[in-house]
Order: C-alpha cells, then sequence, then structure tokens
C-alpha cells in the first residue's frame, strides 16, 4: 500500500505499546518495524533513499580485499514536501533517541500551528536532534487549503502573541544551528529568537 496523509492521521495508535519493540539503532530497519506494529504506511521521508546511499570507503591492505565497504551512518532525514501525520510524529520521535539522527530537515509540509506544537514539544524531549531545517513552512492561522484563493495565506500574529519560532530557542532546547528561511518571519520574531 501507498502512505497516505489522510489514512495515517486518522489511524488511532493510542493503544501501541511501542516499548515491546526494542530499537536496533538501524533507523530505517526501526521505522519500518515500528510502523508496522503501529499497523500506518511508512512515510516516505522514512524509507531508505537508495541513490542517497553512501558508503564508507576506506583503503584495504592487500590482505583485506575481500572485506566489503561499510554503510554510513544516517544522519539526516528530510520531509520534503510530505505532509506529516500524528502517527508518523510519534514513529520518528520514538526512533531518534537511540539512532545517529541528528538533523531534521522540514521542507514546504503545510504544517499547522497544531503539528507545530507537537513537534516542538517532541523535539525539546529529543536530546540528540542538534540541527534542524524549518523551510517553507509558515504557520497559517487557518487552514491554507480552506480559505479564499483571494485571501492572503499567512499567519498575522498579535502584538502579545509570542512568535511560534522563537519557541525553537526556548531554554530547553538542544538545537544548536537552526535555519528558518521562506517561513513569513517578521522583526518580532527575530527579536524573540
Amino acid at each position: 500500500m501507498i502512505w497516505t496523509f489522510g489514512d495515517s492521521e486518522a489511524k488511532n495508535t493510542d493503544d501501541v505499546n511501542l516499548g515491546q519493540y526494542k530499537l536496533t539503532g538501524k533507523f530505517h530497519d526501526d521505522a519500518a518495524a515500528i510502523c508496522k506494529l503501529m499497523d500506518i504506511q511508512i512515510h516516505p521521508a522514512l524509507r531508505p533513499v537508495l541513490w542517497e546511499k553512501q558508503k564508507v570507503i576506506e583503503f584495504k591492505d592487500e590482505d583485506e580485499e575481500d572485506k566489503e565497504s561499510e554503510e554510513k551512518p544516517l544522519s539526516i532525514i528530510k520531509f520534503d514536501k510530505h505532509r506529516i501525520d500524528k502517527n508518523t510524529i510519534k514513529a520518528l520521535f520514538h526512533i531518534l533517541p537511540s539512532s545517529s539522527v541528528k538533523t531534521l530537515k522540514f521542507c514546504n509540509n503545510g504544517i499547522s500551528p497544531l503539528q507545530f506544537d507537537v513537534l516542538i514539544e517532541r523535539l525539546n524531549a529529543t536530546s540528540t536532534i542538534q540541527t534542524v531545517f524549518f523551510d517553507w513552512n509558515p504557520l497559517y492561522k487557518e487552514d491554507f487549503r480552506k480559505l479564499p484563493k483571494d485571501e492572503e495565506v499567512f499567519h498575522q500574529r498579535g502584538e502579545e502573541e509570542p512568535s511560534y519560532f522563537a519557541r525553537f530557542t526556548a531554554p530547553d532546547s538542544k538545537l544548536k544551528i537552526l535555519f528558518l528561511r521562506g517561513d513569513g518571519i517578521i522583526d518580532e520574531d527575530v527579536k524573540q529568537i
């Protein structure tokens, strides 16, 4: 079956005990097993991308000709132009602490303020992520698909409303590097960050 946002978002996985699967530290294997346990399809970002697999090239001695090159540990997960459902977020953040992933890239995902709240909460609880790209994800006040075509599609933040983006750099944040491109950030957001 093919992953679709609606099917995965609608699936109730509250009763699934993710702790019954012992994580191996191999991200893609763990993602497949956790998604199977949750009875959901694997999000495209959690699947291995064959043409991006990198091999560690080692110079071999003459005696080691038969030794195969090892796979380079996975360090980046990219959510590129795909919406992200609640169950994928749940699976991702369950796997991250035991993986070698240090960077998350979110690009053009149509993330809502509610989804952003969940992402920030889970990011702040995960000490392994050091770099986040959050590009082309303005946080809309309303669902942009329901807005009339003539209406502006960006979030108007009130003067007293805290910046969503500043929550990336909250006191409990473990991030070292943050990229925010094309998010409709205003001067007040930058000041709070």
